[in-house]
This record gives C-alpha cells, structure tokens and sequence, in this order.
C-alpha cells in the first residue's frame, strides 16, 4: 500500500498545474483565507506560488513563497466609525494593489514565469484580474465574505437586491419596506461610486499591466472584458448561515474551507485548561483586527466582574496583561480558535462576528453572543440571531450591564445551544467537502481553458437586453400602431354591428393583433380565454409539444439507516420509467425502503423494492403519433397530463398505499401539471421534484423567480445562444401566452388537486395545504441538465443539476449477437434510433426505401432500432425493434449517431462521446438539436419523407471529417468531469431534505415575496411620490420666490 501511495504521490506532481496564489490584504486572517485554497492545491499535487505578507520559514514541497511583508495596513482604531466608509476601504484595496505590483519581486515573477492559473482575493478592487490577463491564463476569484452585489455583477446580472440584504445591512429576512427600500438606496449609491471609481482602475490596470503584456508579447484585454473573464469564483459561504440565492455554475460555495480537516493539537497548557473545566468553558475573542485599547479602562473592570462571577472558566483573547484577575479567567495574546472551539467543554463563544469567527461557531455547533464593530460583523450577527443559536449586544464602554444580561439568557437556556448543534450539522452535511471542491473547480478551469460552459449566459448580452428594453420599446411601438389602426378601421366600420368579422379575426395569422383588438375592446373573461385557447393552438402550435415525464413518488421505510420513500412513474412510456428508476436504483443502494408505483414493473424481486402495478393505464391511440403536428399543442398535453394523473390516483392501490403507509418523502417529476404536490401534502413530507428536462421557465417559477427569459431560449425555441432580438422577442412572447395560458388553468389544477387530495388529508387527520402553498413547497428540484449540454444558469442551492444520471456507472453487457457485430466491425459502426415514440409507421414506405439505400452504401455497419421486419437488406445492415442503447454507445467501435435529438439519447452520446446526426420531431428536440450543432458535434436535418438526401450529405460530411468526433470526445470530458457523481448527489439530497424536514435553508429566498415587491414596484411608487412632492413644493417656492420678486420690482417700479 506504501508503494501505491508513494506512485500516485508522483504521478500526481508530474501532472500537477504551476498556479500563482495571492494575497492581497496585509492581515493575518487573510492570510489563513488564501493558505485555505493553498493547501489543498499542494495536497492535489499542484505547484503553488504564494505572494503572502506572512511567509512561514518551514519549507514546503511544491510551495514557493514571495515576501511582501513590507506591505502593512494602516495603525488604525477600527472602531472609529469615521475609518468605516467605502471610500476609505477603496482607497485602501487601490494603495494595498499598487504597492503589491511595484514589489521587485512581483513584477520578476510575474514577466518571467508561465503559470497555468492565477487565483486572487478580492477587496474592493478588481484590477487584479491583470495577473490572469498578462499571463492568459483562467482567473479564480476567492470571495472572503459572503455573496455580494458587486460580486454578483462581475459573474451574472444582479439579482438580490428586492430580496437579500447588502452585507453592510443588518435587516431580517424576509425585509419589510423600509429595509428593501435601504438595500436598493445603497445598490444604487455603491454602484453610483462604482462607476465614478471606474476610470481611476481602468487606469491602475493599464498603467501597471500593459507594460507586462508587452514584454510578454501579448494583447492586454480592455478592463471591462478582463474584470469579467472569471472562470471561477469561490465564495466563503453556505446556506445553513448565508441566505440561499440563485448563483451560476461558476459560482461555488465553500463557506468556512479555511477550517482544517484534521483539527490541529491544542498547546499543552490550554488543552490541560480546557480539560479540567467540565462545567464548561467560555471563549472570548475579538478578533486580530480590534485591538486591546479599544476598550475603555472601566470597560476592562467590568467585563472582568461579569467573567468572574460566572461558574464557569473563561478563555480571554486580549493583548496585554491584566493582574490580579479571578481564577477562572485565562488572558492570552494569541489563542487557536479553531482548536479550541473544536473541544468538547467549550459552550459559548463571545466574537465580533466577523465571518471566519461565525463559520467556526458554526462548524462546532457553539452558540455565540455577538459584539459587532465594522463592516460585515453587523450583519453576520443579525443572521446568527436570526438562525437562533446567538444574540447580539451593541459595542460600547457600558456593554458589561447588556453582555452579563445575554450570559444570562444564553447560559440557563439550552434552545440555544441545540439549535447551534442543529445548524453544525447543516454545516457539515454536504454531498462533497471543500478541499475536493477547491482541488476540482481549479483543475476543471485550466483543463477546459477557462470553464466557459460554466459561465452565466447574462454576460453576452448588453444591460438593456436583460431589462428587455428594447422589446418592450418595440412592443410598444407595436401596440400604439395597432390602437391607430383599429382606431381607424373601427370608425370605417363602426356602423356594422358584426365589426370583428370584417377584421379577419378568425385567422390565426392576426394571433397578435387579436391580442391587441381583445385588449383594446375589453372582451369578457369568457371570450378571452378562447381567444388565449385559440392562439396557442393556432399560431404557436409548432412550438408546443409533449415532453417525456415520470411522476416519481419516494417512499422510503425506515430499515435500520434507511427511510420509507414512495417513487411514482406518472407517464407509461419506457423512457419515462427508466428516468424514475435512475432516481430509485441510488435510493436503494443507499438502504431505503422504496415503494415504485410503476407502469413497467420488473418481475424479478429486489431487496428493499415493492412495485405497485399501474400497467392498465395507456396513452390515448390516438395522442400516440407525435409525428403528427396536431398532437403537439400545448392544449393536448396538457389534456393528457390531468387525465394520467386522475387515471394514478384513482387506482385502488395507489389510494390504499396513500391511505395507510406513512412515507418520508415524496418524489415526482414535473409533467405538465403541478398537482403531484398533493402526494407529498397528504404524507407531510418533504416533496422532491423532478424535471426530466433541462430548466425550463415553469419550473423555474415554483422555485424562483423567473430570470432566464432574457438570455436562455424555451426548451421549445431552437435559437442559438446568444439570442438575437428576434428570437429574444420570440421568447418573450411564448413566455408571457405559456404564463397566460397557466394562469387559466390553474382554477382546472386547483380543483383536481383539492377534489383528490382533500379526503386522504382528510382521512389521515391533516389540514391540506392551499394549492398555490403546496405548489412552491418544494424541498430539492431535481434537473436532467448539465452545463456542458444546457446553457448555464443561475439556480437556488435546492436545484441540483443530475444531467445523464439515467446513464448507469457500470454499463450493462450486451446481447451476443450485437456484441459479435459490434466486436467484427472496426471500421466503425453508424446505430440509428428514433427512440421509443416515434414508431416505425412515421417512416412512408420510399423513405424507407431511400434510407436503405443510403446506409447500403456506407462502409460501415449500420444498427438500426425499427418496429418491423424488412426483408432483403444488405450485409452490412442489422433491424432490431429493440437496441440496448447505452450499452451500444458504449462500444469503442461505434462513430456516429443518428437521433431524433431526444434529451436521454443527447446525454447519452454526450457521456460517450459519439457525434451526432439529428433528426427532430417534436418537444424539445429541436432544440436539444440546435445545442448539439451550436456545441459542434453534430449536424441536423429536417424530418420528411425526402429526408434521405439531406441524411447522405450529412453521412458524408461527419464520417470524413474528423473534428465533429474530436469535438464530441471533449465534450464528453466535460459531461463527466465533476465534483461529485449523480447517484451521490440523489442519495445526499434526498436524505438531506428528510433529515431536515424540508430543507427550508436551500430554498430560494424570492419566495418569500410577492411579486410586486420582486419587481420593486412598491418602491418605485414610492419614490415617484416623494420625488413628485419635492417637484411641487419646489415649484411653490420657486412660485412664491418670483410672486415675491415681483411685488418687490413692482414696488421699485413705484417709488
């Protein structure tokens, strides 16, 4: 075993990346924040260059230090308010940055060594992206603090501001008024200075950087572009203490990293203190920053009467000495918080507030009273009170009297400390710890160039295209063209009593001007909703159309570890059953109990497993071509939807299982319908959801609010990314008429869920949640997405992207005789699905013709998924109605992929890496389609009966070029390079939200408001109002003043 690690020690350094680490800021916390990400780079083998103002002499393999000690931060009272603001900081971070790239040894390191990464902290500047940009390399950005507008800005667009308070502000959430209006008065104020802070660091970055480009003979990108190029950005937080925000892929939490794994040993005479004080112990600390003479001398006296008379022993950080103190008093000048809070006697911690100090107490589970001075501590202190495990008293010369009150308080009261253990074990439980996350996200950015995948798409558009300025400028030009118009036409015809049938309004060409004309004339509730009706099915229709959807329902049984989960397939297609058992088969693995209701149970008995048969359940005859454009309206589906879930929860044993089983989850997918919520209302359990598409604007609204319109096509809108205007309008307005269409049958999908739901709540003694309650309680979203295929987005921390979790880790073997064709064909083999749906009768008996002429004449073996038998092929082509297709894919002998572009088949030639022909039918394939083309590993065609021309030329295209295979096999390296796999990441959240009861913590805080307030516009009425008010009193006096002024001429005049 010695000898293995000491191989995987050396292959580890002979691949290891040269990586230059900087610290900015010349304290000692920070220090530890950059060793943080230091140590587990070295530890991955990694060569690490560390620009440190606290170098330590004892030597490092693979560390190289450079010392700019001589960089100190101004002697200042750090409770002196009038050293707190902004501007002061800034000027700081900006003398801190000049001082650092003027040191020799900075710049030597910097014109003379290749780094393969840079990773930087930010404080109040970013004109450190310089390093990145000089050596051309991927830039990872530590966060220090938690998440923050400025942060935001330079990754995605700002999203927080009408829901989370600004660090600077210590406000409870959900905020009131005055609190969200205080929140959007200091974004606009910071950002104002931003802005006037702007050309001054445009200038440090070009100044202090151009020169290095030049030597290095390279193009320095323009400010605005390098500030943004952020491959990854590290943010000390986490959701069990900092408010759940929607962040992007690039974006990774890691709050509280700089706590080692292994907790280092505790010096001898605080470990012999804390050992013989089994009463308990109290620590109190102010951190490095807040010196001794910061406290008054009566200040010291009283603080020392209040430790003194407690039963308990109390370890005091201070910086100098005090005699005669009480025997339970320990003073040091320097004390290893870490390790102390980590030990066992230790019950109350007494800190600033400052954020490494609330993690710590956090991590441990020790409760803390709170004394903020600066910066962020208010706010860390306002969220610990909230999060219940602390209470805060204000920093003063008197604070004695308040501290001995909350010793008090916290000391005789155990829901402090329980709920400061309850919080440590949110802390802790993650699917992944920090070290591997910090080792993963740097190595992923430089292997892939800069991680661009995983990147906000807000970034490539300009600020008035995310505000959609420009559609509704357009849009209003529209509308105002049309009232003229109408105007017109209507007073032509206004005699007429039938003016509408003059108007055409019967064609769906005029969808939009039927919207203008409904709004125009005020039609009654009734003829809207036609008209809606009407529209969808008309105008839209090809973009509508039936997505593949299992109704998972989780129940697990507590076994020894495990729980009672209840999973339900809701759509009878294979594919939809094989989605949910991708979710099932991890569950089982994991020890619990599950309850299938299935449409494909298995004969063959597994341990923990019992399916409940719904077999007798069809889709309609005549719903099952979807070749055909008339099954594709929205209407249909939607139609289809209610009647399997009224068909599911009418059988009398599903109903039986509901009825008297006690479940401890619930798991369902998205299909249409949100009424599934009801499953998990009933049990009072935490409901799991699953989108067996990628994210999708519905969805996103259950757990958030809706950010993707601007930047993201619909699953149903094949445009490439980024949008250009049209097909941003197209979006826009298939967004607003699907919303539209929602809101006419939710009173349909309110009433099915009350009229089914109501008697099992009813029988089983629980109040049934209201249904627009039920319907956004949804503890974990599962997303069959990954970034490497679906465009990234900004997501709450209790959406988890599973893209390809279907896929099984270990690939089962193939039949014989595929196997035998497979292994006899290295030239290469061509497999042709059009999946499960699509039937063989889609395809007119020339086509058929046509495509077998096509793949005779390829020098490859064809294996071909088709429902009949056709007699006289050539050799080299195989029929089967039924292709083990992942097994196929498997194959190392298989090139190319013909497709319908379904999501599960798209994933599945991802994670093989085997380029792709599409030819999309329905749904989302056209757009899964134009991802894989926009990605660069496969080309499209059109389905027709005339298809097999265009097929040939595509044949002929990818077989004799070999870039779409190469692109393919890198695209793959991406789909399976992650963090942490998706059986683990299933098994995780879902215990983790039943442990939890809910995961209230990872939920999105825009929930918590209504819509108004999300969109600000109580805010913004209001200051209409006072700057309307301003404007008249102005002009009263401004009135008054020449009324004034003109008597006064008036009377000069006279005299």
């Amino acid at each position: 075993m010695k000898s293995v690690l000491v191989f995987l020690s050396v292959v580890a350094t002979a691949f290891g990346y040269n990586i230059l680490c900087i610290q900015s800021v010349p304290s000692k916390s920070h220090y530890h924040l950059m060793k943080g990400i230091v140590d587990p780079l070295l530890k991955a083998g990694h060569q690490i260059t560390f620009i440190s103002h606290y170098p330590e002499s004892k030597p490092v393999k693979n560390l190289k230090y450079i010392d700019v000690s001589h960089i100190k931060m101004p002697t200042e009272d750090r409770t002196d308010k009038s050293k707190q603001s902004i501007a002061v900081v800034m000027e700081l971070a900006r003398n801190i940055s000049r001082d650092l790239i003027a040191t020799p040894e900075v710049r030597e390191v910097l014109l003379k060594e290749k780094f393969d990464a840079v990773v930087t902290e930010w404080f109040f500047s970013d004109t450190n992206s310089g390093y990145a940009a000089v050596q051309q390399v991927p830039w990872i950005l530590l966060n220090s603090m938690v998440m923050h507008t400025h942060m935001e800005s330079l990754v995605d667009t700002v999203r927080s501001v009408p829901t989370i308070p600004a660090f600077f502000i210590d406000s409870p959430i959900p905020m009131n008024f005055w609190s969200r209006l205080q929140n959007t008065l200091l974004y606009l104020l910071m950002s104002t200075g931003s802005l006037l802070d702007y050309s001054m660091l445009k200038s440090d970055y070009e100044t202090y950087f151009s020169p290095f480009a030049k030597a290095r003979g390279v193009t320095l990108p323009p400010y605005n572009e390098a500030i943004h190029d952020i491959s990854v950005l590290f943010v000390n937080s986490h959701p069990s203490f900092s408010p759940a925000q929607s962040l992007p892929p690039n974006v990774v939490e890691i709050g509280g990293y700089h706590i080692p794994e292994e907790i280092p040993p505790l010096p001898k005479d605080l470990q012999d203190i804390l050992d013989s004080s089994p009463q308990g112990v109290v620590l109190f600390s102010m951190g490095s920053i807040i010196k001794s003479v910061a406290l008054a001398e009566h200040t010291r006296r009283d603080l020392i009467k209040v430790f003194g008379e407690l039963p308990y022993t109390v370890l005091w950080k201070f910086d100098e000495n005090i005699e005669g103190l009480p025997k339970n008093i320990h003073i040091r000048s320097w004390m290893p918080q870490t390790s102390i809070l980590a030990h066992k006697n230790v019950k109350l911690f007494i800190t600033h507030g400052g954020l490494l100090s609330t993690l710590e107490s956090l991590r441990f589970g020790v409760p803390i009273i709170a004394i903020p001075v600066f910066g962020d501590q208010p706010s860390n202190a306002q969220k610990s009170v909230q999060g219940g495990h602390a209470l805060m008293i204000d920093f003063s010369p008197e604070m004695g009297g308040p501290l001995k009150d909350a010793l008090k308080e916290m000391l005789s009261n155990d829901r402090y400390y329980k709920r400061a253990k309850y919080l440590s074990q949110l802390f802790v439980d993650r699917p992944v710890n920090t070290t591997h996350l910090i080792q993963h996200y740097v190595k992923h950015a430089i292997e892939t160039n800069g991680a661009h995948h995983l990147r906000s798409k807000a970034l490539l558009y300009s600020w008035y295209e995310l505000w959609m300025l420009d559609q509704v400028a357009f849009l209003l030009v529209i509308l105002y063209t049309i009232y003229r118009v109408f105007k017109k036409i209507v007073g032509c015809f206004k005699r007429h009593k039938k003016v509408h049938e003059y108007l055409f309004l019967d064609q769906p060409k005029n969808a939009v001007v039927l919207l203008g004309y409904a709004a125009y004339h005020n039609f009654g509730s009734k003829s809207k909703y036609t008209l809606f009706k009407y529209t969808f099915t008309g105008t839209l229709e090809p973009f509508y159309t039936t997505m593949k959807s299992v109704l998972v329902f989780l129940s697990v049984v507590a076994t020894a570890f495990g729980y009672n989960i209840l999973c339900i397939q809701s759509v009878p297609s294979k594919s939809h059953y094989h989605l949910m058992k991708g979710i099932v088969d991890p569950l089982l693995k994991a020890g619990h109990q599950i309850t299938f209701i299935a449409h494909f149970p298995e004969s063959k008995p597994v341990k923990n497993l019992k399916y409940i048969d719904v077999s007798h359940i069809k889709i309609p005859a005549e719903t099952e071509d979807w070749s055909d454009k008339s099954k594709q309206s929205i209407a249909v589906i939607k139609k289809l939807a209610r009647n399997l879930f009224r068909d599911l929860i009418v059988t009398p044993e599903v109903r039986e299982a509901l009825l008297k089983e006690k479940f401890d989850a619930v798991v369902t997918e998205w299909f249409f319908s949100d009424t599934d919520t009801g499953y998990a209302a009933v049990q009072q359990v935490p409901w799991i959801l699953l989108s067996g598409l990628a994210m999708h604007s519905h969805v996103e609204s259950l757990v958030d609010t809706v950010r993707s319109v601007p930047t993201i096509p619909a699953f149903l809108i094949d445009s490439p990314i980024p949008m250009n205007f049209w097909s941003r309008l197209q979006n826009t307005l298939l967004y607003l008429l699907m919303s539209t269409e929602s809101l006419l049958d939710y009173s349909v999908l309110k009433s099915d869920y009350e009229t089914y739901f109501s008697p099992f709540a009813k029988a089983r003694g629980v109040t049934l949640p209201p249904y627009n309650e039920a319907i956004h309680d949804i503890s974990v979203l599962f997303v069959n997405s990954h970034p490497s295929f679906s465009p990234a987005q900004s997501l709450p921390p209790n959406v988890i992207e599973i893209g390809g979790y279907h896929i099984p880790e270990e690939i089962p073997p193939l039949p014989k005789d595929l196997q035998d064709i497979l292994d006899s064909s290295p030239q290469g083999v061509v497999l042709f699905s059009m999946g499960s749906i699509i039937k063989s009768k889609a395809l007119a008996e020339h086509t058929r013709r046509d495509l077998i002429k096509v793949f005779g004449e390829l020098p490859y073996t064809v294996l071909w998924k088709f429902d009949e038998n056709i007699e006289g092929l050539p050799k080299n082509i195989h029929i089967r109605s039924w292709m083990p297709q992942t097994s196929i894919l498997a194959h190392k002998n298989v090139k190319l992929f013909i497709t319908h572009g379904g999501l599960l088949s798209t994933q599945e030639s991802l994670r093989f890496g085997i380029p792709i022909i599409a030819i999309p039918v329905f749904g989302d394939q056209p757009s899964n389609a134009q991802k894989s083309v926009q990605g660069g590993h496969a080309l499209m065609i059109d389905f027709s009966p005339e298809m097999a021309g265009p097929l040939k030329d595509a044949l002929k295209e990818m077989l004799s070029n070999d870039r779409y295979y190469k692109r393919a096999k890198y695209l793959s390296q991406l789909f399976v390079d992650r963090p942490v796999n998706t059986t683990h990441l299933i098994q995780h959240y879902v215990r983790h939200a039943i442990e939890t009861n809910g995961a209230h913590h990872l939920r999105s805080k825009a929930l918590l408001y209504s819509w108004y307030e999300l969109w600000m516009l109580d805010q913004v009425a209001f200051l209409l109002v006072i700057l309307y008010t301003i404007y008249r009193v102005f002009k009263k006096i401004v009135g008054c003043f020449k009324r004034h002024k003109s008597i006064k001429t008036g009377k000069e005049k006279r005299h």
